[in-house]
Parts: C-alpha cells; structure tokens; sequence
C-alpha cells in the first residue's frame, strides 16, 4: 500500500443541534476520532468519504483536491479511493464471503491485487463459501474490512466497526486489524468511543465532542488530559500496549513489548496454550494496578519489576494523580500510566525526570491473541 499522505480538513458542516468544525492534518498512519456517540464522528467520515455534501469548506488528500466549495469542487466517492466500513459492515447478504471479498477485489487500481493477503490476515480461509447469515459478527466485520481493502483503497475508514460486538469479542477482532494495518501499510481512521481500542490501535487521535474538537495528540496523552471534556470522563485509565508471544505454558506466559527499544518483556499468568510464539497480540494493565518504587526492589511477589523516568504527573482530582513513566529514551514511545493518590505522590517526593520502579503483578495483566484471552485483573 502506499505511503503515508496528509489528509487536510477544513470544513464546517451544520448539525442539529450544533455545527461540527474541523481544522486538521490526518498524516498519521492510523489516526483515531475519538468522542461520545452523537459528537459528529460518523458526519465527519462520511463528509471525508464523499457521502454528504452539505458541508462547507476544502478536503484535500496529497496534491489531489477532494472539495473545495468555494472553486466548486466536490470529488465523487468513487474517485476518492476510499473504503467505507460502516457500522455494521453492510455485506451484501446473497452473496458468499468469496463473492463479497471479489467484489471489492474487482474495483482495485490495475496491478493491485490483495485478495489472498486479506483471507490470509484476516483468517476468511474457512468462511469463503458462506453467506453473511451465517457469520458470527466479529466474522462479518472482518468479512466486511476485507473488501474494502481488496478494493486497494488510499484511505480506509473505518467507523465504530466493534461497537455491536461484546467485549471479548471486540479486543480478539481487534488483534485482526491491528495485524491488517501493519502488514499492508494501511492509511486508516478509526472511529471509536472506546478508549481500549484507540489506544491498540492509533497513532494520533482526535477527541471530539458536540462538533468540535477539545484535544489531538498521541492516544495517551489525548485520554488522561484533565481538560478533555466530556469526551473523556475519567473513570480508569488502562494502559494498552501491542506485544508478541515469547513463550507460553500451562502456568505463565511471556510477551515482548512493541515500540520499546530495550525489549521490555512482560510476564503474565494464566492458561497460554494456545498461543502461538511471535503471535501479536495486545496487553491490557490497569492504571491503579501498577505500584511505583523509587528504589530497586527486591523479595516482592510482583512477577514484573520494570525501570523508567517520570515523564509527566497529571492531577485528575483533588486525591489521584496519573504519573507518566517513559520506558526507554525515546520519546515517541508509549509511556506506562500509573494511578496514584496525591498522598501517595507527596510520600515519594515523585517529580519529572525521576528514575523509579514499577510493580506490575503478572495476574494484573489481560492479554488478547487472535485465538485467546486469559488473565483477570480482578484475581490477586
């Protein structure tokens, strides 16, 4: 797929009962709008997408015009190069997977075919020659971002494609994507209210709330700022991080931490025999669930004891802080957050640029494969 291209907006478009105003560059590979339902996510996409013309304003992709209503410019969506997934996936419904698939197939550029890569990635191989009715619905969005990638999109979209989904389910067809995005170099907007998946699966995100945007920035950064708004009530942050399987048993499970430089491994408990080494997979820890020390442990049960620098400390309320801890030097890298009281934060005299420690139990740590969960981090 090609290269990450600037994506530029600058439109308004009226809404009952407000008026959504965007101004942004969306030239992250996978970038995330972020907000409650009814806060102009799914208007925007589809403006984006060619599927409403009521908005005013200037959409451009790279050098390519999409709309610019003052020089009367307005792109159809079939020249767009865009893949819509909407809520839902729409597949249509006498038609088998295969049919579906090629389908989106037989609109791709000349000399792009993705047919076999998708199946492949998205483990189809099996549902080829059924039809819709009988998908599971994790089955049918996969079925349903698979032709609009076979189509050999610029840009897929894809807007709250897990929201019907409960959560096990959710975060399992999660992996799929995440898998879809880094295999073929998708450019994608993920739309979404739930803060797990933006997270796994974005680069940059914009919160949005009653049409306009209140934040933009990396995932994390954008979900524990105080002064989000209504887009963002705190109520327990969860660290998200991409990992692969290392090695796994009955008992315990290791995985590699994604985006790290020093190849940070984490140890989780619970039933890993299915798992797979080098599987990707995402980690799912609990704020609150991590403690902090400012001197190197020792003789503690915590099965992981991992060194950082305090990046930032955020006051959420009166009695809990969010402290940021950098994992390695680099400074794009996804920092752990950890949930403390002022108290606790007074006590250990925490401050930016600190070195400390944090405790992590491997029985705090949920782990999601494309074929399995395990691990609760209500167990002690």
């Amino acid at each position: 797929m090609s290269n990450v291209a600037a994506l530029s907006i600058d439109l308004t478009l009226p809404l009952e009962p407000f008026t959504l105003s965007f101004q942004g560059n969306l030239n992250s590979r996978v970038t995330g709008l972020f907000g409650p339902s009814g806060s102009g996510k799914t208007s925007l996409v589809e403006t984006i997408a060619g599927l409403r013309r009521d908005a005013s304003g200037r959409i451009t992709f790279g050098e390519n015009v999409w709309q610019d209503s003052d020089q009367g410019i307005f792109v159809p969506p079939e020249h767009r190069g865009i893949g819509f997934v909407p809520q839902g996936g729409l597949l249509f419904p006498h038609l088998t997977v295969r049919q579906n698939l090629l389908f989106g197939n037989k609109r791709a550029p000349k000399g792009t075919d993705l047919f076999d890569q998708v199946i492949e990635i998205l483990n189809l191989a099996h549902l080829l020659d059924r039809k819709p009715v009988s998908l599971s619905g994790g089955e049918r969005q996969r079925v349903a971002a698979g032709r609009a990638v076979c189509s050999g999109p610029q840009v897929l979209i894809m807007d709250e494609p897990l929201s019907s989904l409960d959560a096990t389910l959710r975060y399992k067809t999660l992996a799929f994507f995440i898998r879809l995005v880094e295999d073929l170099n998708l450019n994608m907007i993920w739309v979404s209210h739930d803060p797990i998946e933006v997270q796994a699966i974005c680069d940059w995100l914009f919160a949005i709330d009653h049409g306009n945007i209140t934040k933009h920035g990396k995932p994390t950064d954008v979900l524990t700022d105080p002064r989000g708004g209504a887009a963002f009530e705190f109520s327990g942050f969860q660290n998200v991080l991409r990992c692969q399987i290392v090695q796994s048993t009955e008992s315990k499970t290791m995985v590699r931490v994604t985006g790290v430089n020093n190849e940070l491994t984490l140890t989780v408990t619970g039933p890993g025999k299915h798992s797979v080494p080098r599987e990707r997979a995402i980690v799912t820890i609990p704020a609150r669930s991590i403690l902090i020390a400012t001197q190197n442990p020792s003789h503690v049960s915590a099965g992981n004891i991992i060194d950082g620098t305090i990046r930032k400390i955020e006051t959420q309320s009166a009695a809990v802080v969010l402290v940021h801890v950098q994992l390695d030097d680099q400074s794009n890298s996804t920092p752990l957050v950890v949930e403390l009281t002022t108290v606790a934060r007074d006590r250990l005299r925490l401050a930016v640029g600190q070195s400390v420690y944090l405790l992590i139990k491997s029985t705090a740590c949920v782990v999601q494969t494309m074929n399995n969960t395990w691990g609760d981090s209500r167990t002690n």
